[in-house]
């Protein structure tokens, strides 16, 4: 064989390893591209699971907000409906006291308030007790409760001084007996439904109250105001 044909014969076999070659790299090429196909694919994949799990997570939350809102206004609707109820319910005819005042006076209007005020204050420690009152509705019930705290206070004080511009001795004596009767069995039984501040309060007024009337019992004939 000729140098020309043995180069000829080299130059083939070179060609043909070339070729080989390329192919070579154009399959692997092809492969590592499908892997990255598949491995882009599965990424997607992952990241469209993680976005509809996110989305039902959203939805899942949202439906438990508006399931939760929903119930409030229930409990709400009820409570109003309960809030009503107590507001408007007449004073007991069967109350001992209304027997034995002029429920027409000043005193008698003033204190016919304060019986209401307690008659509400009992009626919303009944509604808290109930099994089905639920949390939130007992939580609107201790603001009802401390609202009404605040106004047998504060009326039980307006009405101690009405009592001391009364002219007459005896109806102030009279009248401060009574409110102290009154007040003491209120703030006995509501101990349990009033704030601590107003546990203090009530002491306060209780005291005043009560000094009040040892002093006017003292008192012979003194002005009004005493």
């Amino acid at each position: 064989m000729s140098n020309d044909e043995l180069e000829q014969a080299e130059s083939v076999v070179e060609r043909v390893k070339q070729v080989r070659i390329q192919r070579q790299i154009a399959i692997d090429a092809a492969e590592a591209l499908e892997k990255e196909r598949i491995a882009q694919q599965q990424r997607d994949m992952a990241d469209q699971k993680e976005r509809e799990r996110l989305l039902a997570q959203e939805e899942a939350r949202q439906a438990k907000l508006e399931q939760h809102r929903v119930q409030i206004a229930k409990e709400e609707a009820d409570f109003k409906a309960q809030h009503d109820h107590i507001s408007h319910q007449e004073l007991s005819s069967q109350h001992r006291l209304l027997k034995i005042i002029d429920q027409k006076s000043d005193f008698g209007q003033h204190l016919s308030t304060l019986l209401h005020l307690d008659q509400q204050m009992s009626a919303w420690q009944r509604y808290r007790s109930e099994p089905s009152t639920t949390d939130h509705q007992k939580q609107l019930t201790d603001r009802e409760q401390h609202e009404i705290g605040s106004h047998i206070i504060g009326h039980s004080q307006q009405l101690l001084d009405h009592i001391k511009s009364i002219s007459d001795l005896s109806t102030r004596k009279a009248h401060t007996k009574t409110l102290e009767r009154v007040f003491d069995d209120i703030k006995d039984r509501q101990q349990s439904a009033l704030s601590p501040e107003h546990q203090r309060q009530m002491r306060t007024v209780a005291a005043e109250i009560t000094g009040y009337r040892r002093d006017i019992n003292r008192s012979r004939g003194m002005s009004p105001g005493f």
